[in-house]
């Protein structure tokens, strides 16, 4: 069995230790003593000088006095357990006071020494830390190994054994923004569960477990996909070393390549969904910000084109739902289309919710369980656009022909209207610019509204085996003048119509 000097003489070096003291003989004297024993002594002769010394070096074991002038050493070593929670901490201290004891046990302190300490105590002290403690031995083996991974200092790094974390460096817990490994496990248990399904890429699920496939191929290449603590898609390349002579031990690199922007290459419709819940996230919170400024919403519906909009209060909001008081009107109008259109100053852009979870007319509120930014909104258009009435007809020539097709108007406006074809001819989704014949309102005991005007395509969009078109035109001053009446017309006719829509 080793005794403690040839612990000191074989392992120490291996080491290096944070010396705090005000006391420069002491100081002075104790650190020629160590620098026998250990790698580097690190000096400092107050607790803030101390802390900076530990969080640039790193060292392994901190001995430290408590007592100093307008500063205080406990806090210093709370902050430094806090950083790197299995440092071992020797005190030597001028007191014995209950309290000071008691704050040292709840850190963790490895021996406390009252004031003045013999030599043989403290290297007796310092040679039992070696010897017994593992995590000691795991942050050695880690920071000499490091040394052998090309460009380690841009990568995170994670010393295993087995699939178990031993050690992790500052860029791991900078990057999930946490003080230690349990800290990270109390938040997502196992490193496996926070690599993210994406095609082409290293993730793990039951039946496909990743530390087994790594293992496997040992210093082969993996991209992999981890969410950072604002929920942006990151992109690593993961790569698995075995620390020679150790049984089960390894480190795992990971390399940030997200600027490279390959996401996408691998599975653009991941990338999509990511970016929408992001936008998520994005939108909830800003939902939060609103109830918690007492600010309004504007909630916008759609009857038959009929613009109906009024004011919404969040009354409660959280990552899962938003409830919104407004008026019955407004509910009744979100019952019938069901969907809802939000707007605020707030907003980059208006926000639509298909996803209408729950409308009490009792409370007047709905809640909506999810929504998201429209890259375009019915809130933004320049003319009015409405569902005519079924007293209506439309003709269509293309080509000097005519279409003989079924043709419905879904909406019209006096710069563009909306129809909707059963069949298309193949030789019509070539064509851009087509003759529209339209009477609107004939039958109706007033003026019908006659229109004779080329037309362009501006879109055509195949759904379900319906093709949806949009045409655009420019009307002569007489006739856009009919529209204009019509339509105005149309909307009361909307309004009263709507007064009569039935709750259920």
């Amino acid at each position: 069995m080793e005794t403690e000097l040839e612990i000191l003489l074989k392992h120490g070096n291996n080491h290096s230790i944070l010396y705090v003291e005000n006391n420069k003989g002491l100081r002075t004297k104790l650190t020629t003593i160590l620098s026998d024993y250990f790698k580097t002594v690190f000096i400092a002769d107050g607790p803030e000088a101390g802390y900076e010394s530990f969080k640039e070096n790193r060292p392994s074991i901190v001995i430290t006095e408590t007592s100093f002038e307008n500063e205080d050493g406990m806090n210093m070593l709370g902050k430094i357990k806090k950083l790197v929670p299995f440092t071992k901490v020797i005190i030597t201290s001028r007191s014995d006071e209950k309290e000071l004891l008691f704050q040292a046990i709840d850190l963790g302190v490895s021996k406390y020494f009252k004031k003045p300490v013999s030599t043989d105590s403290l290297l007796k002290s310092l040679a039992g830390i070696i010897s017994d403690n593992k995590s000691i031995e795991n942050k050695s083996i880690f920071e000499t190994y490091m040394h052998d991974i090309v460009n380690f200092q841009n990568n995170m790094l994670i010393l295993l054994e087995g699939d178990t974390l031993l050690f992790v460096n500052q860029m791991f817990l900078d990057f999930f923004k946490i003080n230690s490994i349990e800290e990270f496990e109390e938040k997502y248990e196992k490193f496996g569960n926070v690599l993210q399904i994406h095609k082409g890429f290293l993730f793990n699920i039951p039946g496909h477990d990743w530390f087994e496939t790594v293992s496997k191929n040992l210093d082969k290449l993996f991209h992999t996909k981890l969410l950072d603590t604002e929920q942006e898609s990151k992109h690593f390349i993961l790569k698995l070393h075995k620390i020679p002579n150790k049984k089960e031990s390894y480190i795992l690199s990971l390399n940030d390549i997200t600027e490279l922007d390959l996401l996408s290459l691998f599975d653009a419709e991941a990338v999509k969904k990511d970016k929408s819940l992001r936008n998520r996230d994005t939108l909830f919170k800003l939902f939060d910000v609103i109830q918690k400024n007492s600010a309004e919403l504007t909630l916008h519906n759609y009857y038959k084109g009929l613009t109906i909009s009024g004011p919404g209060i969040i009354t409660k909001t959280n990552i899962a739902k938003v409830i919104i008081k407004t008026s019955y009107v407004q509910q009744k109008a979100i019952q019938y289309e069901k969907k809802l259109i939000l707007s605020s100053e707030l907003f980059p852009s208006d926000v639509i919710s298909l996803n209408i979870e729950k409308i009490s007319f009792e409370d007047q509120t709905i809640t909506l369980s999810d929504a998201s930014f429209l890259p375009s909104s019915p809130t933004q258009r320049e003319h009015i656009r409405l569902v005519p009435d079924k007293n209506y007809h439309i003709t269509l020539f293309y080509d000097e022909r005519k279409f003989f097709g079924e043709i419905s108007i879904l909406d019209v406006s006096i710069r563009a209207c909306k129809i909707m074809l059963a069949s298309l001819p193949p030789s019509f989704k070539s064509i851009k610019k087509i003759h529209l014949d339209m009477v609107l309102g004939q039958g109706s005991g007033t003026k019908p509204v006659l229109i004779n005007t080329p037309a362009e395509i501006m879109s055509v969009k195949e759904i379900r085996n319906r093709n949806y078109i949009i045409l655009t035109y420019k009307l002569k001053l007489d006739t856009q003048q009919d529209l204009e009446e019509y339509l105005a017309k149309r909307q009361l006719e909307l309004v009263r119509e709507f007064k009569q829509v039935k709750l259920t």
